[in-house]
């Protein structure tokens, strides 16, 4: 019976991913102030879209990927800041619908599959 149940998980995800990549409206606080855009979590990584930016991180380039409540994702790369003294880029975005804890998990284990 296990074996059917993990059977019937493999393919739950697989149909997932099949429906990837996933959008969201999202807004990124930088600097100059708010930045609406799209943020897609897709097979290979992770994308945010904006008037201001175009920013793709492919989950090789990803250190940290997680989400708080249901409405931000944040973000760290390897990359690291010029004016930071070495430390990781970091990127919150605030989604303007919450996400679904079901698509959070099986994105989150998709991320953890390929580092």
């Amino acid at each position: 019976m296990e074996a059917a149940s993990e059977l019937l998980v493999k393919v739950h995800d697989e149909m997932w991913k099949k429906a990837l990549p996933l959008s969201f409206r999202a807004k990124h606080n930088h600097r100059i102030g708010d930045c609406a855009g799209t943020l897609t979590l897709a097979a290979w990584g992770v994308a945010y879209s904006s008037p201001d930016h175009e920013w793709e991180w492919r989950f090789e380039d990803i250190r940290i990927v997680e989400r708080h409540g249901r409405s931000v994702v944040n973000l760290e790369t390897h990359a690291t800041e010029v004016l930071g003294l070495g430390k990781p880029k970091n990127y919150k975005l605030e989604l303007r619908a919450p996400m679904r804890d079901e698509d959070w998990s099986r994105y989150e284990t998709l991320a953890r599959q390929r580092d």
